[in-house]
């Protein structure tokens, strides 16, 4: 899929259902390609923007943000946290990115705790 196909589609009312219904129940290749394609990042090109930003600020496509992060392996999710701590400056201000902020804060929260437990556990 071509990166801007997925923002288009990712903003429009009923293909983002089509979307979050491959991340909830598609083969694992297919969620995967998608969100990879969600974390790419075109801002040094002419034009260009990180996907996954402009989608958190969308009033649809924060929904296929968090439904992406929900179903997402360990390590995207770790990329995920990544990007929208980044640009915490640029969407802490959005109306709709406020929900994946707070999942991202969530996920955060809950690896550092995870961490802390198996340190504990090695001692």
């Amino acid at each position: 899929m071509k990166n801007d196909s997925l923002f288009k589609l990712a903003k429009h009312k009923n293909a983002s259902n089509v979307i979050e219904s491959v991340l909830n129940n598609g083969k694992a290749h297919h969620k995967r390609y998608i969100v990879e394609d969600m974390l790419k990042d075109t801002q040094e090109e002419v034009g260009g923007y990180c996907v996954v930003v402009e989608l958190s600020k969308d009033s649809i496509g924060n929904f296929v943000v968090n439904k992406a992060i929900e179903k997402s392996e360990t390590d995207l999710q770790e990329k995920f946290v990544e990007v929208i701590s980044n640009a915490r400056e640029d969407l802490i201000n959005s109306p709709y990115a406020k929900y994946v902020l707070a999942r991202v804060d969530k996920l955060e929260k809950t690896t550092r705790i995870q961490r802390e437990e198996e340190v504990t556990n090695e001692n």
